[in-house]
């Protein structure tokens, strides 16, 4: 058997020291004999606990590439595309001229994606002239349309949350479903618009104009 202080520097140098010395105890054995070679073997099936002062700290692996690349791609996936410039030869901009411009589906408003607060600036229309254009179904949340023409255009099922519609001309439009709830439509002129299942600013719905 190995000397009583050899065995006591195993249980305290921890793993490491462990592997030296077993090497060179196996090759001491190897000069004395089988018996003391079985006495090795013996010794070597005592696993030593590395004692609580010793312990390995627990360290956090380096970022590899690989992981940069994936968490890039989570967060670039959380980024809204922006607002597109031009649509159907309508321009996206203020005082913009599309007067019975195409616009169904459009997607103009503002976006905040998942928690990380990626936002999108809505569309800035304000001053711009559509008259008669088709707004129906269009995302338009927050969007800029202070001032703008919107006679007897189509809002039918518009989104309209929180957008700006300050003096806009919504004479005649039709507002059919339409969501106005928290849009700002001081002095907004809405002479023969049509209300139907409309939800106003202060989230009532208005069905004054339903068949």
């Amino acid at each position: 058997m190995m000397p009583q202080s050899a065995s006591s520097l195993f249980r305290s140098r921890g793993i490491a020291t462990l592997l030296v010395c077993s090497v060179l105890s196996i090759l001491v054995a190897a000069c004395e004999g089988p018996a003391a070679t079985s006495s090795v073997v013996a010794e070597l099936t005592l696993v030593p606990t590395v004692p609580p002062s010793e312990s390995v700290p627990d360290v956090a692996p380096e970022p590899t590439a690989e992981g940069v690349r994936l968490r890039s791609l989570r967060y670039n996936s959380l980024t809204p595309p922006p607002v597109a410039k031009e649509i159907n030869g309508c321009r996206i901009e203020p005082d913009t001229q599309c007067p019975g411009a195409d616009l169904a589906n459009a997607d103009l408003g503002a976006i905040t994606a998942g928690g990380h607060h990626v936002a999108r600036t809505a569309a800035d229309l304000s001053g711009g002239n559509f008259r008669g254009a088709n707004f129906e179904g269009a995302y338009m949340a927050r969007a800029e349309l202070a001032g703008a023409d919107l006679s007897t255009a189509n809002f039918r099922g518009t989104n309209l949350h929180q957008s700006s519609l300050f003096e806009a001309n919504m004479s005649g439009a039709d507002l059919t479903e339409a969501d106005l709830s928290f849009a700002d439509m001081d002095d907004a002129v809405t002479d023969g618009a049509i209300f139907c299942r409309t939800t106003m600013p202060d989230t009532s719905v208005n069905n004054s104009g339903c068949p």
